[in-house]
Parts: C-alpha cells; structure tokens; sequence
C-alpha cells in the first residue's frame, strides 16, 4: 500500500472568516480524530490557519487520495461543512447533499507539496 502526503488549500473569505474558524474548528477535532482513527490509514492530520487567507489540511495516509476523500467526505460531512461557511467559492451544498461535488472541489484545491519524506 503507498504512503501519500494530502494538502488541501481551503482560501477564506476573509479576517472575520479566519478568526470564526479559529473558534469554532477546535470543538469539532475529537470526533473529526475519531473518524479518521476509524478509517484506518491516516497517521497524521492538522488543520492550520495561513494568516487571513487560508486554512491548510495536511495529511499524511495509507492507500489512494481519492479513495481517501471520497471516504472523508462520507464520514467527516459536519467538519466539511462547519470550514465551507468561512470559504471563498465553497460548493454550494452540505456535504452530505452533493458529496460528488464537494470531492470535486476538494481535489481542485489540493496543492503538491514541494518536497516529501518516506523513511
């Protein structure tokens, strides 16, 4: 099974945007951890705010991106849609609605790491 590395680019609609998320994404962690405890393949994830701009989700996990999205996206709706009310151009669905778009969206926002590190 390959090891991937995940960087999701969130862009945030502003000052506002980036202190609510501040707020109101650390309640939400023990079950987002739970969920990806339950999936089986991450070995590690943080979310961290980028100043004003952006909020980053980094991941490193076992098995395919897009299969791990996809799985995500089932099981982490809340968290999803919780970090959507603060994004500039979200999908305009909760995720559990339209998943297919929101993996869509999740995909376009992902960005290459400039390097990486497999022991």
């Amino acid at each position: 099974m390959s090891q991937n590395h995940l960087t999701i680019d969130f862009p945030i609609k502003g000052p506002a945007n980036a202190k609510a998320l501040t707020e109101e994404l650390p309640p939400l962690m023990p079950d987002f951890a739970k969920t990806q405890d339950q999936l089986g393949t991450v070995h590690f994830s943080r979310f961290m705010v980028k100043g004003d701009e952006k909020l980053l989700f980094l991941s490193d996990l076992d098995g395919a991106i897009d299969t791990h999205l996809a799985r995500l996206v089932e099981n982490a709706g809340p968290v999803l849609d919780a970090i959507f009310k603060h994004v500039d151009e979200a999908p305009a669905t909760r995720v559990a609605d339209n998943p297919q778009r929101v993996i869509t969206w999740l995909k376009y926002h992902i960005r290459e790491p400039l390097d990486t590190y497999f022991a």
